[in-house]
């Protein structure tokens, strides 16, 4: 299943107190195949706000509570998506990542990529969950991956690997679409 190739929240009040140029039920949308973000003003149906790079087939933003918007960088270009494979290796523009902007001036004010020291990429899919405890929680969808990422070192504190099957080589993985991080209480039931 591909992602969706828009993906919207709806701006609410603590957000646009802090980003005064916005109104509460104004919807952010992100254009994934075009590598733009924009805010479109629901009572006139006009686009108030937009950003276009610093990301290639971003997706799921999330309006933070500071006023900032959190975003999930694919980082890959159109022609490289595979269905069959999975890539550790980014193969054009860099290791996917996830990131932090300022809406007003579209600064990056935080960033996690990965590196060859700590492979993070998925050419597809993928999401983010900025936790109560301040920390990040990732999937990445192709590498049958989550973990969880402090946000102030950048350091992974736990990950899961979907792994279906071990080899000598290399692994056979399952993707992960999507993880949430729930409070016990919530699934008491269990």
């Amino acid at each position: 299943m591909k992602h969706p190739p828009v993906d919207i929240e709806i701006i609410d009040e603590e957000f646009s107190s802090r980003n005064n140029f916005l109104s509460p039920g104004d919807i952010l949308v992100s254009l994934r195949n075009i590598n733009s973000l924009a805010v479109i003003d629901r009572s006139e149906k006009k686009v108030k706000w937009s950003f276009s790079g610093p990301f290639l087939r971003q997706h799921d933003p999330d309006c933070l509570p500071d006023g900032t918007i959190l975003i999930f960088d694919n980082r890959m270009d159109e022609g490289m998506w595979n269905e069959a494979r999975y890539f550790i290796e980014p193969q054009s523009f860099g290791y996917s990542r996830v990131i932090q902007v300022v809406p007003k001036t579209q600064q990056i004010l935080w960033s996690f990529q990965g590196s060859r020291a700590v492979p993070f990429y998925t050419s597809i899919q993928g999401n983010q969950q900025f936790l109560e405890n301040g920390n990040l929680l990732i999937v990445e969808s192709e590498g049958g991956r989550v973990f969880e990422l402090d946000n102030e070192n950048k350091n992974i504190i736990w990950e899961f690997r979907n792994i279906l099957k071990q080899g000598a080589n290399r692994n056979l993985l399952g993707r992960v679409t999507y993880a949430q991080r729930v409070k016990k209480e919530e699934v008491d039931f269990f």
